[in-house]
This record gives structure tokens, C-alpha cells and sequence, in this order.
């Protein structure tokens, strides 16, 4: 069993070999080597690191070393923006549809890893960047010229070309030839490149 394991290995190397040139069989393997050592390194690295941060944890520092008490000192916390596309008849459903799919998708297995919530307020506020920013783009659109010439003109397009190729596969049925590519001819009208 093992020479014919052997030969699959010794098949694939010559057929690699064979189809891409020695020099990329070399780089090729010069890259996993590298990848390999690197995971090890950096498994390594991470390892001493938690260790490390695991044995800071079991020694009790004293509280002002951790942390700058003052009493009767209040943190005013920033208040994020929540708009998120400038009309609240649509910012309040999807905040709300933001939550939810937070709360029942993201931290449903994120707290099994952490209870740290830095990575929860960073992606609420890289979805809402997104989000602002697909507004931003949805309101420099030419809905007027887009909905009544060039919406039109392809909707137009594609009905031709369904119905095109409706006939002709009806015909080619008929005698019994079977089409796999269909060119499509192109045709200038008026300035625009059209397909027939």
C-alpha cells in the first residue's frame, strides 16, 4: 500500500513539474516551508505571550497600580452617532435590525471566546461606516434618468434577447441540434452600443 501511496506523490510532483516549470515546483515549495515555520514560530511567540499574561493574572498588583481612582469624578462618555442614513423612519427599523442580528448572531459565539466588548463596539461601528457610506452613494444616484431610460433600455435588451433565444431553441429542438453558444450581435443606435 505504501509504494502505491509513494507513486501518487511521485505522479503529482512530475505532473506539477511538467505543467508549471521546475523553478515554480521550487518556489512553490520554498513558500509552504516558510509558511510552516512561520505558524510554528508565531505559535510559539503566542504561547510564551499567554503564558505570560496568564501568570499576570494570578498576581494580585495592587489597586492604584491597575487603575486611577478619583472620587466624585464622573466619565462623560461619547454618545455615538447613530444616524445612519438621515431619516429616522429608515435609522430606527435597521438599528433595530442591527441589534437583533448582533445579539443572535455575532454574540451568541463571540462570548464563548471573549467578554472583552472592543471587538463588538469595533464592528457595530465598521457596519454602520458601511452603511453611511452606501446611503451616501444611494443618494448621488439619478433615479429619474436611471428608472426611465437606462433601466428601461436594458430591461428592453434582455426581453429581446430571452425571446431570441426562446426561437431559437425551439427551432434547434425541431431538427434536433443541440446549441451550446449563442453569439450576440451588436448594433449602434444613436450613440449607444446595443446587443440584438
Amino acid at each position: 500500500m505504501m509504494i502505491w501511496q509513494n507513486c501518487w506523490v511521485w505522479l503529482i510532483v512530475a505532473l506539477f513539474i511538467g505543467t508549471f516549470g521546475s523553478l515554480t515546483f521550487v518556489t512553490t515549495i520554498f513558500c509552504i516551508s516558510v509558511l510552516i515555520i512561520s505558524v510554528f514560530v508565531l505559535t510559539l511567540v503566542y504561547s510564551k505571550i499567554t503564558c505570560a499574561q496568564q501568570y499576570a493574572l494570578k498576581v494580585n498588583y495592587p489597586m492604584p497600580l491597575l487603575k486611577v481612582h478619583h472620587q466624585n469624578y464622573t466619565y462623560k462618555q461619547n454618545k455615538p452617532d447613530k444616524r445612519l442614513t438621515g431619516s429616522s423612519i429608515i435609522d430606527d427599523p435597521l438599528q433595530e435590525v442591527l441589534h437583533y442580528a448582533f445579539r443572535d448572531y455575532i454574540q451568541t459565539w463571540y462570548r464563548s471566546i471573549s467578554n472583552d466588548e472592543d471587538f463588538l463596539l469595533s464592528l457595530k461601528d465598521l457596519v454602520r461606516k458601511v452603511i453611511v457610506a452606501f446611503s451616501g452613494r444611494f443618494k448621488e444616484v439619478e433615479w429619474v434618468h436611471f428608472l426611465t431610460t437606462k433601466l428601461v433600455d436594458d430591461f428592453a435588451s434582455h426581453l429581446r434577447l430571452f425571446r431570441q433565444a426562446q426561437s431559437k431553441l425551439k427551432d434547434s429542438q425541431k431538427k434536433g441540434i443541440v446549441i451550446f453558444y449563442m453569439p450576440q450581435k451588436r448594433f449602434k443606435k444613436k450613440g449607444k452600443t446595443l446587443i440584438h
